[in-house]
């Protein structure tokens, strides 16, 4: 369990941190709040490590395990060091805001009370939340994988991390094993179960709990999204959305089997939040947050990759303005889709099994 704990903190939360901090370092004048920018990037460290992997297995095929980690380690490094070097730059504004946020801190204080009663309420929901999600997941972690797509996602990250190669995806065919699959959809998830392969032979490690806690990790993401959502008009509402989500018989469920499907639709609502704020706002943050988000929703599944078309032309149509200011824009999410993920399907179309055209 120490290890899983130590692959999750490093993926999840350290590079998920990692990114946040580029974003808000990013982002100047916006319609997204700086907390939504954290809880949006607390699920997209898992998928940029995963694209990171496809890109290295692209360009530098059949090196050797240690390569690969210090790359992806090295990635996220040099995001620090830049964000770091950003920051000293804009020194006074950074100072202004913590300023500011200690003015807020201290006003916030003038309410004694209330405050005491927020924090003994969360403490006690979060006690057996905390017991109840230790226990769940000591116990979900431990059955093993089970069911079609899940079973095909994995086998293909194993061949990954044995190939060290993406060819898989464009062969369908593994001559060592006789393994036979054609897959349509971007090797984004399989990819997670060949990082943690990879970690696992520098921990000496050997269980598959990290590639299985994906399904409950995105789904308590997708929880946490929709009581954001809904607590902008009352919290309660947002208590009451929320546990009616939880208790629909198909999403209750989808929190007992191992799948893509909350991976994919978390990373899919995300880029549809940032599509209405590019059409609303029209900043360049959300629409680049926008193209980023479509480009990883595409690379974790094929829906991704369909959706994001339309999304494309919902820009196009909604946005307004003279064609120069509709195409260009669009233009711009096309490439960062392509980017981020939107290339496996072009390969895959000229060089591969030919995608869904085959």
């Amino acid at each position: 369990m120490a290890e899983f704990i130590l692959k999750f903190f490093l993926t999840n939360i350290l590079f998920s941190a990692i990114i946040a901090v580029v974003f808000l370092s990013l982002k100047k004048s916006d319609g997204v709040s700086h907390s939504e920018i954290v809880l949006y990037s607390l699920g997209l460290g898992p998928p940029i490590v995963s694209l990171l992997l496809y890109w290295l297995f692209l360009i530098f095929p059949h090196c050797s395990n240690g390569f690969y980690l210090l790359m992806v380690l090295l990635f996220f490094l040099l995001l620090i060091i830049i964000t770091v070097f950003k920051l000293i730059r804009w020194r006074v504004s950074v100072l202004r805001s913590l300023c500011y946020r200690v003015d807020a801190f201290r006003n916030a204080l003038g309410n004694i009370k209330m405050m005491k009663l927020k924090l003994l309420l969360v403490f006690i929901i979060s006690i057996p939340i905390l017991l109840a999600s230790f226990m769940y997941a000591k116990h979900y972690l431990s059955k093993p994988l089970y069911g079609h797509d899940i079973l095909a996602y994995g086998t293909i990250g194993k061949i990954y991390y044995i190939e060290k190669s993406i060819e898989h995806s464009f062969r369908g065919f593994h001559p060592h094993t006789g393994f036979s699959y054609f897959p349509q959809h971007a090797p984004g998830l399989s990819l997670l179960s060949t990082w943690e392969r990879i970690l696992n032979l520098h921990l000496n490690s050997n269980n598959d709990y990290y590639f299985k806690s994906i399904t409950v990790y995105y789904g308590m993401l997708i929880l946490a999204l929709a009581f954001f959502c809904l607590n902008k008009r009352s919290t309660l509402f947002a208590f009451l959305g929320v546990s009616a989500l939880f208790s629909a018989p198909a999403f209750f469920m989808s929190f007992r089997i191992y799948h893509i499907d909350l991976y994919r639709i978390f990373l899919l609502t995300v880029s549809w939040i940032f599509l209405a704020y590019s059409i609303k706002d029209r900043y360049n943050f959300s629409l680049y947050m926008f193209g980023l988000c479509s480009g990883l929703s595409s690379f974790s599944h094929t829906i991704g990759a369909i959706v994001s078309g339309f999304g494309i032309i919902a820009l196009l149509i909604f946005l307004g303005g003279g064609l120069r200011h509709r195409f260009v824009p669009a233009l711009k999410v096309i490439l960062l889709i392509i980017l981020f993920g939107g290339i496996h399907y072009i390969i895959d179309t000229f060089w591969g099994t030919g995608w869904i055209f085959s």
